[in-house]
């Protein structure tokens, strides 16, 4: 009902205030007088309201960004010829922790992303093509999409790397976990 007057972030970060405060006397009235129980569910739900609020207001913030302001446009392309020794070195000394593929034609055809290359690693599998370790669906996200749908693709459907396309459709950058998590951080986000 609060939110019909005063939106939804409003609305929740007033209900999860009350119920913190009812949940402190909750666990105050039981730690003193008991039930014990009274404090345990005092204290379920003074972490609920807050872990709420943090999310109403982490999806408020995100959703007021778009792909574009996180996107990198300089990113290494892999092809789907090279040995995996190349993403193998790119990964001991470089920033980079996922990559495109691209074929002979310089069309994306997918992701090679730091746990395949580990996996290779493992095996020593220095001279496999990296077509024998990648994935052949590469995300696409475009330059106007909120940062909450690149959070959902990235934190909740667990892709390493996003391919941003533009209005007609080619890929130009990408966004990895490290650039979510950078833009989390300096915006002073919870994630």
């Amino acid at each position: 009902l609060l939110a019909m007057r005063i939106g939804r972030v409003r609305a929740t970060k007033v209900a999860a205030i009350v119920g913190q405060v009812i949940a402190v006397l909750f666990i105050g009235i039981g730690l003193y007088y008991g039930p014990f129980t009274l404090a345990l569910i005092g204290l379920f739900v003074f972490t609920t309201a807050r872990t709420e609020n943090n999310m109403v207001q982490l999806d408020a913030r995100l959703n007021k960004h778009r792909a574009s302001e996180i996107m990198r446009p300089l990113y290494t392309r892999l092809n789907i010829t090279d040995w995996m020794q190349t993403p193998m070195d790119m990964l001991k000394t470089g920033l980079e922790r996922h990559f495109l593929v691209y074929d002979f034609n310089n069309a994306p055809v997918g992701v090679l992303e730091e746990e395949d290359i580990l996996r290779a690693l493992k095996k020593q599998d220095t001279s496999s093509p990296v077509a024998q370790y990648m994935s052949d669906y590469i995300p696409l996200v475009s330059l106007t999409d909120s940062l909450l749908y690149v959070y959902y693709l990235i934190r909740q459907q667990n892709y390493s790397i996003l391919g941003v396309k533009d209005a007609q459709g080619a890929i130009i950058g990408v966004i990895d976990e490290a650039g979510l998590s950078n833009f989390l951080k300096n915006s002073g986000s919870v994630a």
